[in-house]
């Protein structure tokens, strides 16, 4: 990733996000598909932005460990209280067999395709055998698919992204 595209996401606004980071049906359909009622999970918010959902999930189910990771400065200093680690999520500091459960939303996509492969390898590395990785995304139809993508590629290019360097979302 480029430094303009992490420059612009250490100044995008997340509290204006959608209400999906934080509606309680979607954060009881991220909990259940994990199993987060089990105590003792160590839990990691894959590019976590200010951490909406993962600190949604730490009210819903305390007695785990919830860990952060963001490469944006700014976005893990609006985490109160917890584990913050500032780094690349295809670069991830964890060591194998470290994590219960990983989840990341409306994030990967972000990604070109080698990338994708590449934070998902580092996810995996970092989870125990019998972890979960637990992706929440938008998902269109053919018919609506071009015309979504296009609207995220805007987005994306009027935060910084340049598909030059950092390639397209997918």
């Amino acid at each position: 990733m480029s430094e303009t595209l992490q420059g612009s996401y250490n100044r995008r606004d997340f509290d204006e996000a959608p209400k999906t980071y934080t509606d309680q049906d979607f954060v009881d359909k991220i909990a259940k598909a994990g199993d987060f009622e089990r105590e003792g999970l160590v839990i990691l918010d894959a590019m976590s932005g200010p951490g909406k959902l993962g600190l949604s999930l730490q009210a819903r189910e305390p007695n785990n460990q919830y860990v952060f990771l963001d490469f944006a400065r700014s976005q893990l200093g609006k985490i109160p209280n917890n584990d913050r680690v500032l780094a690349d999520v295809r670069y991830m500091p964890f060591a194998p067999n470290s994590l219960d459960r990983a989840f990341a939303r409306y994030s990967i996509k972000d990604l070109n395709s080698d990338q994708q492969r590449r934070v998902i390898q580092q996810i995996r590395y970092g989870l125990k055998e019998e972890g979960q990785l637990i992706i929440a995304d938008m998902v269109a139809t053919e018919k609506t698919k071009p015309w979504l993508n296009s609207q995220h590629r805007m987005k994306q290019f009027y935060s910084g992204r340049d598909e030059a360097v950092d390639g397209s979302c997918h």
